[in-house]
């Protein structure tokens, strides 16, 4: 039974490590072998797999192809290999701005946007005919991800996710808590639409695929740190696009490896595994928990300090 919970991500792990390096072979030859390693190696990716059993290797498998071949302008297997990801798990829809930014902004024919709306159309249709075989197919799928599936099953300020709202609150507080006239739920909302139209802003200045990298990773830390409801995996999307940036662009180095840390703190957090008390010990203290969270934001704004136009 372990074998079988946990083979699939640990396969879809090597899987992205298998696309980091067929990517990288195009661009930087010397650092493609080297930067898969970092990926498969980093204890963040065996971790969440291998000893935890998560499935969200296999949702980000998905999510990197699709966009591999978005960059490749293939927009029809975009529909589908992205469409397959949401529907896996949605986790990755924080990224369809962007997309559809690069997307408009690739100026594909009408023809090729229709076949790409119509094949994940029916996708969307043959998936879901399974789980609700009748003729409003279509809107049960909808209704399923607006009410169920995106507004998550804990309606706390942070699930366990060491981001600003744990420095507000890092205990059992609903984020239908009002502050300033608005609930914590909208804020977090609020911030991260002002967020992402500024990364939209900057991405416009030039589209590559340095850029699309980064925007992406500038992305999943805008939301891991300022929506509410959030696990602490839900950085996980970061890195396998953070760990390509680093064969295009070096100075993501420093980031990486301190974000790398500050993540595996926080996934250790509350599983404890494997046991080491002196560590566990640790988290008893309310400032240490906070420090990865103060740390988690000074990344991101060192990103954005940097950020510049990576080839």
């Amino acid at each position: 039974m372990t074998l079988l919970v946990k083979l699939p991500g640990i396969l879809a792990d090597l899987g992205i490590g298998w696309l980091i390096y067929k990517y990288l072979t195009k661009k930087k030859k010397k650092l493609a072998l080297l930067l898969t390693a970092v990926w498969l190696f980093n204890p963040i990716t065996w971790y969440n797999s291998a000893i935890w059993g998560q499935t969200d290797s296999i949702v980000n498998i998905l999510g990197l192809a699709a966009i591999l071949f978005l960059l490749e302008r293939r927009l029809v297997l975009f529909s589908i290999l992205f469409i397959l990801s949401a529907f896996f798990k949605g986790s990755l829809i924080i990224f369809t701005p962007i997309l559809l930014f690069i997307a408009l902004w690739q100026k594909h024919s009408l023809k090729e946007w229709a076949r790409s709306a119509i094949t994940a159309l029916v996708i969307i249709i043959l998936l879901s005919v399974w789980f609700h075989p009748q003729l409003d197919v279509l809107s049960w799928f909808f209704n399923l991800y607006k009410q169920r599936i995106l507004p998550g099953e804990i309606g706390y300020l942070t699930a366990n996710a060491f981001n600003f709202w744990w420095l507000i609150d890092s205990g059992k507080t609903l984020d239908s808590t009002i502050i300033l006239g608005l609930s914590a739920r909208i804020w977090g909302f609020v911030a991260t639409f002002f967020g992402l139209g500024g990364i939209i802003y900057w991405l416009r200045k030039r589209v590559s695929d340095g850029t699309t990298f980064f925007s992406i990773a500038l992305v999943t830390l805008l939301t891991f740190l300022l929506m509410t409801r959030i696990h602490e995996r839900y950085l996980y999307p970061f890195f396998p696009y953070a760990t390509i940036l680093i064969g295009l662009s070096p100075g993501i180095v420093f980031p990486y490896l301190i974000i790398s840390i500050t993540h595996l703190l926080n996934l250790y957090h509350l599983f404890w595994a494997p046991a080491f008390k002196p560590l566990e010990l640790l988290y008893l203290y309310q400032w240490f928990a906070q420090t990865i969270s103060v740390i988690n934001i000074g990344i991101f704004f060192y990103l954005l300090r940097s950020a510049h136009h990576p080839d």
